[in-house]
């Protein structure tokens, strides 16, 4: 955290609403500012690059426009180490969280989470802890234990992950393509070893799992 002790915190979330409301619980407390915000993840990014050290909490959600959640933490841990990230999802618990913990983030917060909650989760990222919410807790420590007997989606890497995601969300090829700056054939490459590792037959099926799992709606 910053010398001065009050805790910046930048937020990405492609909804203005709730930046707005984040923005007013934050700057509510006497040893918080919200130093910036952003729509989309390459924004936040940029930002970071052109404002070193001048963050320490990033608020960001997992499902946005242009680069995911998922990439933008991956970018931001290798970048700029010492910014802790908050991920804020709608998502159920148990499907994202074990993955963004791993990849770096200091916490997962469903949107649906008290303005206490969220505070003391800032803090304690800012601090340098890792922020678990209790009712995710024992969850995570199942699957550390029992990894092999999680759900199918655990054995992609985050780039087939989030290329799953996209999928399953109806988007073609060549869309997430130019999205990921990648070519479709090596799109059409991570859809093929997603099909393969989790054992499915189509894109359908893909969507009809992703739906029974809640990793879309």
């Amino acid at each position: 955290m910053n010398d001065d002790k009050i805790i910046r915190v930048f937020i990405t979330d492609d909804h203005s609403i709730v930046r707005e409301g984040l923005r007013g619980i934050i700057e509510d407390c006497q040893d918080m500012i919200v130093c910036g915000e952003a729509a989309e993840g390459r924004v936040a990014l940029d930002w970071l690059r052109e404002n070193d050290n001048c963050c320490d909490v990033v608020l960001l959600d997992i499902s946005m426009p242009g680069m995911d959640g998922l990439e933008v933490l991956t970018e931001i841990k290798k970048n700029f180490p010492g910014v802790a990230v908050l991920i804020l999802t709608m998502h159920s618990e148990e499907q994202y969280a074990l993955r963004v913990i791993r990849s770096g983030a200091s916490g997962y917060l469903n949107k649906g989470s008290s303005a206490d909650e969220m505070l003391l989760a800032i803090r304690n990222a800012a601090a340098g802890r890792k922020h678990i919410q209790n009712s995710l807790a024992e969850k995570m420590a199942d699957a550390l234990e029992n990894n092999n007997d999680g759900p199918l989606h655990n054995s992609l890497s985050d780039r087939e992950f989030q290329v799953m995601i996209m999928l399953a969300r109806g988007r073609k090829i060549k869309e997430i393509a130019m999205e990921l700056t990648l070519s479709p054939k090596t799109i059409s490459t991570y859809q093929s070893r997603v099909l393969d590792k989790m054992g499915l037959e189509s894109t359908g099926d893909l969507l009809r799992y992703a739906i029974q799992n809640g990793l879309v709606s």
